[in-house]
């Protein structure tokens, strides 16, 4: 008798699907959520590219840059952003000025937005991008990305940075006129 239960035990395979099913769907949830993140974490970073992007292309259009042509640019760049939430969206933007030769960058003035940190490698990623007395602008954007699905679950965050250097339109330095 004991016998015969076993091998209809072993026989029986209606449950093989729940099995299966309980086994592989957390897994597979796991590999869609993580895809969506990393979607949207691709996305955002283009979009702080574009921003970044915009935003020295519209500063260097112009021979003088004055305080309100930095505060339309850096909310050209917000909008780009959007939909995304620009609360912790910063832009530090410096004027370099290249005084004897293209391997002396100097910062030349700087401007910053509430939640930016200056950028470290300016002058630096500057050389050897110009002459004596040319110029460039370098931006800086930074975004902290919290991913949509996942990070509900869990308290993560990303830094996301880009940088863009720009030269003016005639290649000379380009003054902010505060």
């Amino acid at each position: 008798m004991a016998l015969n239960a076993l091998k209809y035990w072993w026989n029986d395979d209606r449950a093989v699907i729940a099995l299966e099913v309980g086994i592989l769907m957390p897994v597979l949830l796991t590999l869609l959520l993580g895809a969506v993140d990393i979607g949207s974490y691709i996305y955002t970073d283009q979009k702080l590219l574009d921003a970044d992007q915009m935003i020295a292309d519209l500063l260097t259009r112009n021979p003088t840059i004055a305080t309100s042509d930095l505060q339309d640019a850096v909310t050209a760049g917000q909008l780009t952003l959007e939909p995304n939430n620009t609360a912790t969206f910063g832009v530090d933007i410096a004027g370099i000025q290249f005084q004897g030769g293209p391997t002396q960058p100097v910062v030349a003035w700087r401007y910053d937005t509430a939640n930016a940190t200056q950028n470290g490698d300016v002058p630096a990623d500057a050389d050897n991008l110009g002459n004596d007395q040319d110029g460039v602008i370098v931006v800086t954007t930074t975004y902290t990305f919290v991913p949509p699905l996942l990070g509900g679950l869990a308290d993560v965050s990303y830094s996301l940075k880009e940088v863009a250097i720009a030269r003016g339109r005639n290649g000379l330095y380009i003054p902010w006129n505060q």
